[in-house]
Formats: C-alpha cells, sequence, structure tokens
C-alpha cells in the first residue's frame, strides 16, 4: 500500500469517527479540494460535479459524471469506488442525473446528513432536501478546515517538494530583471524554468489546480511581478515593464505538485533605496524577526499579529496596517487559518503556514513571504531564498 493511501485512509478514519460522534449516517462532499483531499481525485473541470459520498461505516464512493470514467480509472492511488451517473459512450451509470444517484446512493429511510454548508450548491441541496428522507443537517465544514489544517507526511512532502519550484520561479524573476528583461519577460522565462524542473525531477507529480464550473487548472505553477504602485494590486499579471534605478519590485510564485502549494514572495530594490523606502524595508524585515523568534507549538495565532502590528506603529505605519500577516497553504493558496487579530487558535505541530507581514501603500510596497513548516520545537523553512534586503544592479 502507497503511503498516500495510507494517509487518505486515515484522514477517513478521522472523519469517519466524527461521523459516529455527531450520529451522521451520510456525509456529501462536493468541495473540490476536499473531494482530492479524501480519494486523490482531481477532475479539474467541474461543469458536470463530482461528489464524494462517505458512509458511517467509512465506505467511500467517488461518484463522477460519466465523461470523467476514463481520467477517474487511470489516477494512480486513487481511493474509493467509482459511480456514474449521466450519459457519455458506455460507461454504466446509475442515474441519468447527479440527482437521481445521490438519491440511489442514500436510499429513502430517514437519515442524518453532513454537508458543507460553506460550499454546497443551494439549489442542489434542496433538490435533496425535498426528495430525500432527512431527519437531521449537518455542517461539516469546520471539521474538514481543522482536520485539513495538520499536514499528515505525503502532504507535507509534497508542499517540500512546491517550495523548491516557487523559490525557483522568484529567483528566476530577480535574475532576469537583472538583465534588464520587462516584467512579462521575466515571468516568462521563470515560468519555463518552473515547468523544466517539474518536468526533470518531479515529473510523476501532477501539477494541476482545482478549477470551476466554467474553467480547468492544468498548470499550477504561477509566477508574476509587480512594481511600485502596483504592489498593492497584490495578485495581477506582469506588464511589459523594465524596471528603473530606485523602482522597489515584489516577484510572487506559487507552485503546487501532487495537489498541494508553496508560495514564495520577496521584494527587491533596483540600485538605491529612499530614506522613506529603506526606512520601511527595515521595519519589514525587524517584523519577520520578531515574528519568527516566536514560532513554536501552542503560541496563540493572533499573539504574532500584535506583535507585529505593534512594531509597525511604533514606527509610524498606523495607517497602512495589513489585515493579516499570514495563512494556511496546502490544497487551498490561501487557506485556515489567517493569522490575524481575533484568531485565538493555536500553532500546532505539522500546520504549514505563510508569513508574509508587510506594507502596501499607494505609491510602493515591501513584504517578503515564506512558507514554512510547524514543527515540535520550532518551526522549519521550506521556503529558502534570501531573507534580508535584496538588491539588484541592472546589466
Amino acid at each position: 500500500m502507497s503511503i498516500l493511501i495510507e494517509c487518505i485512509k486515515k484522514r477517513i478514519e478521522n472523519l469517519t469517527k466524527f461521523m459516529k460522534d455527531k450520529n451522521i449516517n451520510f456525509i456529501i462532499i462536493n468541495n473540490p479540494e476536499n473531494i482530492f483531499y479524501y480519494t486523490n481525485f482531481n477532475p479539474i473541470l467541474y461543469s458536470n460535479p463530482p461528489f464524494v459520498i462517505i458512509k458511517d461505516n467509512g465506505e467511500c464512493i467517488i461518484l463522477l459524471h460519466s465523461i470523467r470514467e476514463f481520467h477517474a480509472k487511470g489516477t494512480k492511488d486513487l481511493y474509493g469506488k467509482m459511480l456514474f451517473y449521466g450519459f457519455w459512450g458506455e460507461t454504466e451509470v446509475i442515474g441519468r442525473t447527479f440527482q437521481e444517484a445521490i438519491l440511489k446512493i442514500l436510499g429513502m429511510k430517514k437519515i442524518k446528513l453532513g454537508i458543507e454548508m460553506e460550499s454546497f450548491n443551494l439549489k442542489t441541496f434542496f433538490e435533496l432536501k425535498e426528495k430525500l428522507n432527512i431527519e437531521n443537517i449537518f455542517d461539516i465544514t469546520e471539521f474538514i478546515k481543522y482536520q485539513r489544517m495538520i499536514k499528515d507526511i505525503y502532504e507535507i512532502a509534497c508542499i517540500k517538494k512546491a517550495a523548491e519550484l516557487s523559490d525557483l520561479g522568484v529567483q528566476t524573476v530577480i535574475n532576469f530583471l537583472e538583465k534588464g528583461y520587462s516584467e512579462m519577460e521575466a515571468c516568462t522565462e521563470a515560468h519555463y524554468k518552473m515547468r523544466k524542473k517539474w518536468q526533470e525531477k518531479y515529473f510523476d507529480y501532477e501539477i494541476s489546480g482545482f478549477g470551476s464550473k466554467e474553467n480547468g487548472q492544468i498548470d499550477s505553477l504561477n509566477v508574476w511581478c509587480m512594481s511600485n504602485e502596483r504592489i498593492i494590486y497584490g495578485c495581477d499579471c506582469p506588464i511589459n515593464y523594465k524596471v528603473k534605478s530606485g523602482d522597489l519590485v515584489l516577484p510572487m510564485a506559487w507552485a503546487r505538485i501532487g495537489g498541494y502549494a508553496a508560495e514564495t514572495e520577496r521584494t527587491i530594490f533596483i540600485e538605491e533605496l529612499t530614506e522613506e523606502k529603506n526606512k520601511l524595508y527595515e521595519t519589514v524585515l525587524e517584523v519577520r524577526e520578531k515574528v519568527f523568534s516566536m514560532i513554536k507549538p501552542n503560541i496563540i495565532i493572533e499573539n504574532l499579529y500584535i506583535e507585529a502590528i505593534k512594531i509597525f506603529r511604533e514606527k509610524g505605519f498606523n495607517k497602512f496596517l495589513p489585515g493579516r500577516i499570514g495563512h494556511g497553504i496546502g490544497l487551498s493558496t490561501h487557506g485556515f487559518p489567517s493569522i490575524t487579530l481575533g484568531n485565538k487558535e493555536v500553532l500546532k505541530e505539522n500546520m504549514i503556514l505563510t508569513i508574509e507581514p508587510g506594507i502596501m501603500m499607494k505609491e510602493y510596497g515591501i513584504r517578503h513571504s515564506d512558507t514554512i513548516l510547524i514543527t515540535k520545537e520550532g518551526f522549519e523553512f521550506l521556503t529558502k531564498l534570501e531573507r534580508g534586503k535584496i538588491k539588484i544592479n541592472k546589466e
């Protein structure tokens, strides 16, 4: 049995214990990341919705449109029994619609049902509620969030690989900006480098992300770059701009290996810093040093934010405070938990987070982001790039 299958079985065992505690007969999962979490299947495009149905005896059923049959059967380490609905070729189906198929699987006896209220389609919910004999409905959203928050050995291994690629993306952008390439050109070179590294070293893993009803996501090696006033955008396409002396530039990368993402961000300056920019840069580095000095299991998450904001205020940046200074990452690029005021959760071993305290102004901003793993005694950097001031001189 593969390590991944062992991990998935353990995830479902934990979910089944929760079902027994709450006296839940069936759980229906339709969130794309959670479908993947419990089965290792990512259909990439969700125009014909997939579902995972977990029974209280631990049985896992993957319900897919018949068009996905061969993709699912071709997935290595797929976990669960496959059933199909719809019409496509010769695939044997249990219903013409997914509603009909779900009714057949759940039956007409009185049931207690768990669903993800945060993501479950309201129209689908009312259609099923009208036809099923549901005694009680339970929201399982929070349980799955907390379960996914603590990573298992397979997830950690994938995110470490992803961190290597996200580092490569950001470093390549920096290298090509120094050669005089535009934002757009540098990001193109970085994307190529990331794909080549994947092809050469991690070819056994998909780099697909999680799509939507209208859009698929085959390639989740993402790299982009923003200069000066565009830094505040956060996410935007690179443009055909060649950096100049005095600019602040923020290259950023997400990479995904086997479904799991890591993030790297580094703010660089071109040749020189003004006094004001230098003050902000040094403040951001001081805040990061303070936050990293605190990170270990059992620290209350909001305390990281409180200490970061305290320094920003002391240095005169009260008007530009960030809403958070990091977040969970893994199957979601922006996941639970958020490092912000009011989060009373504590850090736990095997959480994976980004740490990214920064300041964004209208004219420019500064932020580094690292992906880290909480360990038994502290933490481990998964992203490895230079963490201080980063200067480049154009050729």
